[in-house]
């Protein structure tokens, strides 16, 4: 009898204890993809704050699926990314108001359809290099792309 009570409580603990990490992620849908993308590289910055203001990686990066192991898509930010631009800004803009977007800097605005926020703002580092540049820089940023650009039209 006492060996059955025993086993009962060592088959319980093994189940809790095998429970509670699935209960974790249940709750925090970021636990997962932390798992791997946090030592895969630093993520910092206010886009790095899970759990603050109901910030979770699939508030951006959308529902992770069969990802990684069917190499299932999710969203993806940035110039290179596979990610249609207008998804990616639709994502963006539901924290980031374009009105006041637009408010803050013309850019935004004429930008919106052709680039991706990502292409000019960097998510996960400690602070966006785009953020408090000068007026000369932003100028050269300016005819740094748009002189890439009128180079590869002309190929």
């Amino acid at each position: 009898m006492r060996d059955r009570c025993l086993i009962s409580i060592l088959v319980s603990c093994a189940l809790m204890l095998g429970v509670q990490p699935l209960a974790q992620a249940a709750k925090d849908p970021s636990a997962q993809c932390l798992r791997c993308h946090k030592r895969n590289g630093t993520m910092e910055g206010v886009h790095a704050s899970i759990g603050s203001k109901g910030l979770a990686c699939t508030s951006c990066h959308g529902d992770k699926g069969q990802h990684p192991k069917n190499k299932t898509p999710v969203i993806t930010f940035g110039p290179d990314s596979v990610t249609d631009v207008a998804v990616q800004n639709q994502r963006c803009a539901r924290c980031h108001k374009p009105g006041k977007l637009r408010a803050g800097d013309w850019t935004h605005d004429v930008h919106q359809k052709v680039l991706s926020c990502a292409a000019c703002h960097q998510l996960h580092p400690g602070q966006d290099p785009i953020r408090g540049i000068g007026e000369t820089q932003r100028t050269q940023l300016c005819v740094d792309c748009h002189g890439a650009r009128k180079a590869k039209e002309s190929l």
